[in-house]
């Protein structure tokens, strides 16, 4: 992943109810290829997004990442 930008990173508490299956739809919806997680603790979950070293996705990766958002909320 060196050379890859990280357009934004989420941390995740897997203790809250549907919390473990929003982290594989995120991770799906952005791509596995482009997403990278980190383990904190048993109740937390990291995964940062980075960005596509092909420009044409950028439109795509900021619709992808305001649906993220949304459902984040």
């Amino acid at each position: 992943m060196s050379g890859r930008s990280t357009v934004f990173t989420m941390i995740y508490d897997v203790r809250h109810e549907g919390a473990s299956d929003r982290v594989r739809r995120d991770r799906k919806v952005w791509g596995v290829r482009f997403t990278r997680c980190a383990v904190l603790d048993e109740d937390h979950v990291v995964l940062s997004f980075y960005a596509s070293p092909d420009s044409r996705w950028r439109r795509w990766e900021d619709v992808r990442k305001s649906l993220i958002l949304k459902w984040a909320a």
